[in-house]
Formats: structure tokens, C-alpha cells, sequence
């Protein structure tokens, strides 16, 4: 069998990831062999295994993996597979911080440890639930003394400026991360930022002199006409002391520790839902039950949580049937109060943003680098609880096409109806036309059922809510 290459890992000439027979494995080559070959011979690579700041890594015999490799191979690692490939646009700000702090106090072990990080890329970390692992083994190399932190800038642009964007101005980084791809410039940032900036050391130090800088070398880089020389500005001679360079990641760890985002005691639409919503005790009730024997019946190893709010009938999922589950919600405040429960009760739940109108798309270096929602998998079932109408009313989305599209994602899975005198879907209509002649239960049933067997359904008590659940079979 061929080995399928990560579409995510080129750029790096020390080694490169691939798949085979479901396994994740990573080429090392050999302009990377001699620092692999100390961490391995160390015990260092397996002590960061062990310790949790590590992905689990293994060498193999290439020979046994029944496939060729380029002569400048040296040798072959596998790698644990994560669930559910996240990327930094979809974490909310709860996640990008926690990504952020660990990437710094991984470096700093390091530092101790005579190791250092050659990248600041947020991509170099995955999360297990809500616990962050570094992924790039080729990203540690021994600690030259007197060097200088290479990778500022793009940790900077990684992790500082898109928390910056919501601490300082409330914006989500979202839509502006995905956009750039590599982060928020922080060019952009600066001109963002007003005169009393300079008062704060952290920003002139990592913002506004960066900024400065890059604009000092752009403009330093120029080519004599006559001679056709190119004049660049020169590294830094001085050496940067070990000290100096620890207190430095010491003082940005302690930066963003103290970061939260502007206006997060406010309250959102959404993120008290769970707690003031439309239903009463006797409806409550109804779903939990419902979701609890579909869990049980369906065993669901992977759960998609569509609308997943602040991780209630997520939580409810893992406790019923020892799942993990990928929850999506727009509601920034939602996602970060999931990844807060998720966190205090240790689950094996991932809150990500997710706009269901404009899902992540498969984009960067030929559009395949970073993988759309589809391309990353599919859960075993999926729970879609007052969700659609959403799609249907406030975005104009056919109801057949919300219909095929979950149904294309999971086999099996709970689609909750809310009508439109519903109290919540009467407040979407409240200020537009009625346009949606399509939007009826009947039309729904009719809708599931030409494409999936209806196994369950129940009206929710004292509320105009129906949740059904579905199999999709072969022959269908």
C-alpha cells in the first residue's frame, strides 16, 4: 500500500508526515538526524512522551512498513492518531489561551534542559479533549549558546496578536486567523493600537519595536544601482544570555496568563441558554432520556455535537456512553464556557467555533495544507438539538440541504424540529417575512425519511419540539 503524505507537511525539509494503514508516521531525514539521535539516545524524547508535553513517538523499522523512502531517509517514528484535527481559527479564546501558555512553558523545559523550539507556530499543537500536546518532534533541536528566540515574531503573530484582538477590542480572531492563515500580522495590530500603546512594555516590546523593525528591514533592504549590491540589515552580534532569554518567555507566559476577553462578563445570546431556555423540568427530562437511550443503543465511539452550547447534552453523551466529542457552536461565549466545563470535569470533549453556513474549507498551499470540516473525518453519530431552524431561518438555507448535509456526515444521529410558534424560532421571524413555506415538520419527516430510516421520535412536553432519531442504511 501506498503511503498517503500529509497534506499538511511539506515545508519542512527535516522530515514529513504520512499515513499508512490507518497509522500517522513522520519521516525524520538526515539533515535531522543527529539532533534526533541525541533525544532518542537520552531518553529525553521518551521522558516528554511520558511527561504529556510530547505526542506518543515510536521508532520502526522502515523495512517493515513494506514501502519505499528517499535515499536522505534516516529513519521512521509512528505517531498516536488524535481524534479530531483542530486548527487555531476554530479554538475559542479559552483554547487558543491554554494552547498559548503551554507552547511556553514547553519551551522553557526546554530551555532548562539545554533544548529549544525552532517554530512558534500554533499548528504544532493538537488538543485531546481540552489538553494540549505538541506535535512537531523535528521542532526541537539542542539550545545554541547566546542565540536569540528566532520564532518571536511568528509565535507573536500565532497566539499574541489574535488574543490581543479579543482582549483589547472584544473581535473574535477567528474569521481574521482563517483568512491569514498564519495568524494576525502584526503590522495590522500595530496600526490598531493608540499612542499610550507605548506605555505598556509588553506592547512596545513584542508589537510595536517588531513592527518597527519590520519595517526598518524592508526599507534597509535595498540594491545599490550602480553596483547591484543588496544592503539587508544584519542579525543581532550581541549574545542573548540563556537568563535573559528565559525571562523573556517567563514575562510573556505571565503576559498572557493575565489576558481574558473584553466585555466576557457580558452576557451572549446563547451562553445562558442551558439554564433559561424554553423548557421546563418534564421536557428536560424527555430529551435527556431520549439522548441517554440513543447513546446506549448506538454505543458512539466519536459524537458530533452540532450547537453543542456550553456542553450539556455533550457531557451527558460522555457520561452515557464513555464517548468523545467534537462540539461546535457559534456563540464565542458558548464555545468558551464548554472548554471551561470540559476542562473542571476532565472530559473528552473539544468545544470549537463553527459557523454552519460557512464551515472551515480546505485552503492554504493548493488548497489541500488545512483540511475542511469533511476531509478531517466523520464522527460515528452526530446530535443536531436546536439546531436547524437556525440554518433554515436565519441563514435562508434550504431545509433539505441542512437535512442531506448532516445525514452525509453521520450515519446515525438525534435531529431535533423546533416550529416556527415555537417562542425562540418566533422571536428569528418576529422582525422578517415568513419566506420559509418549506420549513414544516411534515416537510422535515418526509425530508429524513427519503434518505434515512426514522428509528425513534418524541415530542418534547409543553414546547413545539420534536427530536428524532435516524439510521441511514446501504440501501437507502
Amino acid at each position: 500500500m501506498e503511503p498517503l503524505t500529509d497534506s499538511g507537511s511539506f515545508r519542512d525539509p527535516s522530515g514529513h508526515v504520512f499515513e499508512l494503514n490507518r497509522q500517522i508516521y513522520r519521516t525524520i531525514n538526515e539533515p535531522a538526524r543527529q539532533y534526533y539521535e541525541q533525544l532518542r539516545d537520552q531518553n529525553y524524547l521518551q521522558s516528554l512522551v511520558e511527561q504529556g508535553w510530547l505526542i506518543e513517538t515510536r521508532e520502526v523499522d522502515m523495512t517493515s512498513l513494506s514501502c519505499e523512502f528517499p535515499d536522505t531517509t534516516a529513519y521512521v517514528v509512528s505517531h498516536e492518531r488524535i481524534p479530531f484535527i483542530s486548527y487555531p481559527y476554530e479554538w475559542g479564546f479559552s483554547a487558543l489561551k491554554k494552547a498559548a501558555l503551554f507552547h511556553l512553558d514547553f519551551h522553557l523545559k526546554l530551555l532548562a534542559d539545554s533544548y529549544t523550539l525552532t517554530d512558534g507556530t500554533a499548528y504544532n499543537i493538537q488538543f485531546r479533549g481540552t489538553t494540549p500536546v505538541f506535535i512537531d518532534l523535528l521542532s526541537i533541536r539542542p539550545y545554541r549558546e547566546g542565540e536569540y528566540w528566532l520564532a518571536h515574531r511568528q509565535f507573536c503573530e500565532s497566539f499574541i496578536t489574535p488574543l490581543l484582538l479579543r482582549t483589547r477590542w472584544g473581535i473574535p480572531h477567528n474569521g481574521w486567523y482563517r483568512g491569514n492563515l498564519e495568524g494576525i500580522p502584526i503590522d495590522d495590530i500595530y496600526k490598531m493600537l493608540p499612542k499610550t500603546a507605548w506605555l505598556s512594555w509588553n506592547l512596545l516590546f513584542h508589537i510595536i519595536a517588531q513592527a518597527k523593525l519590520q519595517k526598518k528591514t524592508i526599507n534597509t533592504s535595498v540594491i545599490d544601482a550602480d553596483s547591484h549590491d543588496i544592503r539587508q540589515t544584519k542579525s543581532p552580534s550581541r549574545p542573548m544570555p540563556l537568563a535573559a532569554y528565559q525571562r523573556m518567555l517567563t514575562g510573556i507566559r505571565k503576559w498572557v496568563a493575565g489576558m481574558q476577553p473584553k466585555g466576557s462578563k457580558d452576557r451572549s445570546v446563547w451562553q445562558n441558554y442551558a439554564t433559561e431556555n424554553t423548557y421546563d423540568r418534564a421536557a428536560e427530562s424527555t430529551k435527556k432520556t431520549f439522548i441517554s437511550q440513543f447513546i446506549d443503543q448506538e454505543k458512539p465511539a466519536m459524537v458530533w455535537d452540532f450547537g453543542c452550547n456550553t456542553g450539556e447534552y455533550s457531557e451527558l453523551a460522555i457520561r452515557r456512553g464513555e464517548c468523545r466529542v467534537i462540539g461546535f457552536d457559534i456563540d464565542q461565549n458558548a464555545v468558551d464556557c464548554a472548554f471551561l466545563r470540559a476542562e473542571k470535569h476532565n472530559l473528552p470533549f473539544q468545544p470549537l467555533y463553527f459557523d454552519a453556513a460557512n464551515t472551515s474549507p480546505s485552503q492554504g498551499w493548493r488548497q489541500t495544507e488545512r483540511k475542511g470540516l469533511s476531509e478531517r473525518g466523520n464522527p460515528d453519530a452526530l446530535l443536531a438539538l436546536a439546531f436547524i431552524h437556525h440554518l433554515a431561518i436565519a441563514k435562508n438555507i434550504p431545509l433539505a440541504q441542512i437535512v442531506y448535509w448532516l445525514l452525509d456526515l453521520a450515519d446515525t444521529g438525534i435531529i431535533e424540529f423546533v416550529e416556527k410558534d415555537d417562542p425562540t424560532a418566533a422571536f428569528m421571524l418576529a422582525n422578517r417575512e415568513d419566506i420559509f413555506d418549506d420549513y414544516t415538520k411534515e416537510n422535515f419527516i418526509t425530508i429524513l425519511a427519503s434518505r434515512a430510516t426514522i428509528t425513534d421520535k418524541v415530542d418534547v412536553p409543553n414546547t413545539k419540539r420534536t427530536l428524532f432519531s435516524y439510521k441511514v442504511t446501504s440501501c437507502q
